[in-house]
């Protein structure tokens, strides 16, 4: 096994410090341009919340409720309860002839 006498443990030391601490500076000062930035865009009225939840929320009422697709060719939406409900029950009353060649 080789011995490695002039290996240089202090610099060595030292460069893993000196590596720490920048990074720790650099993540640390993106944090605060972060908070700063976001505290800006709350400041401004820019930063809307409520705009993600309202669409969750009108997203969430689409799955749940019947809802119109396109009318004009009587395409609605069916609750994705009612929907896996109905694709069990095919499921287990088998293949069905009519699209077993597709």
């Amino acid at each position: 096994m080789a011995i490695y006498d002039d290996t240089d443990n202090t610099r060595i030391l030292h460069i893993g410090v000196w590596g720490f601490l920048i990074t720790a500076v650099i993540v640390l000062y993106a944090v605060g341009l972060f908070d700063w930035f976001h505290g800006k865009l709350v400041a401004a009225g820019t930063f809307e919340e409520t705009k993600s939840i309202e669409i969750l929320d009108k997203q969430k009422k689409d799955l749940n409720n019947y809802v119109p697709i396109d009318p004009e060719k009587g395409r609605y939406g069916i609750p994705i309860e009612k929907a896996m409900e109905e694709t069990l029950e095919e499921l287990k009353a088998g293949p069905n002839p009519a699209t077993a060649s597709l």
